[in-house]
């Protein structure tokens, strides 16, 4: 008999629960059986390495016996979408949208994986990529006066990251890269708004442009010696709900009459 069964309820079956024959053959020296599980799905949004865990009680379900892989497990969505969702907020920032200028952005990211720096700093990392041409100065938690949050966008904690000790960022050209430090972790369902600093390329540039091109990638090494990427996730206004209207895949450059 197996059947399935959630750590947290309504999270999900992450747990399955096996009662073994009476009549198995004793398990001894000469005797190794083997479990063989089908039909498990992977949740949707991926998850990063982790080890299994293995218990194993008597028929009360007492005096366990509790040991966790040495191979490590994880899974990839088959769209970034699923693991982090991120679009422009088209409410707050853009006011000096044309070519060249120095330019202020609001990115909404929501998170449908956790990602967590279990061994040391930097084990887990978000990427934000801009189109060409732009060079993208700074990142930086957004202040709660947006007008966003007025239509019912305000996530928890104001949809800040933590200060310094959390993590830190790094830029270079139009990539900005926050990695998490030692211990720290951005869970699933958590929604963020970051202030990016920005200049805009020289050139102008359409919103539908296929050139204009926004995507965030999600990296962790969760319980491994070595990090797994997400797919990159372009942005997306498809889960907005209540917020449609508030949100854009891009923003225009434009030039100079």
């Amino acid at each position: 008999q197996c059947t399935g069964e959630a750590v947290v309820d309504g999270e999900g079956s992450n747990i399955a629960h096996v009662v073994l024959s009476k009549t198995l053959t004793a398990v001894d020296g000469s005797v190794t059986p083997t479990l063989k599980l089908w039909g498990l799905n992977s949740p949707q949004q991926g998850f990063f390495p982790i080890r299994l865990g293995a218990q194993l009680t008597d028929s009360d379900d007492s005096f366990p016996q509790y040991l966790e892989s040495t191979a490590t497990l994880y899974a990839k969505p088959a769209t970034g979408s699923a693991s982090v969702s991120a679009a422009l907020l088209t409410t707050d920032g853009n006011e000096k949208p044309f070519r060249g200028l120095g330019n202020v952005l609001y990115l909404r990211l929501v998170f449908g994986i956790t990602l967590h720096s279990a061994t040391a700093d930097s084990d887990a990392s978000v990427k934000l990529s801009l189109p060409a041409g732009y060079i993208c100065s700074a990142a930086a938690g957004a202040p709660s006066t947006l007008a966003f949050f007025g239509f019912g966008g305000m996530p928890r904690r104001g949809g800040s990251l933590g200060g310094s000790a959390d993590g830190t960022w790094s830029n270079s050209a139009n990539v900005c890269e926050y990695h998490l430090k030692h211990f720290s972790a951005i869970y699933a369902g958590m929604a963020l708004i970051l202030k990016l600093s920005v200049t805009n390329p020289n050139m102008a540039l359409s919103a539908t442009s296929s050139d204009n091109s926004w995507t965030v990638e999600v990296t962790s090494k969760g319980a491994d010696s070595s990090a797994v990427a997400m797919p990159a996730a372009k942005l997306t206004t498809s889960d907005s709900g209540a917020l449609t209207g508030t949100l854009a895949k891009a923003v225009a450059v434009l030039g100079f009459l």
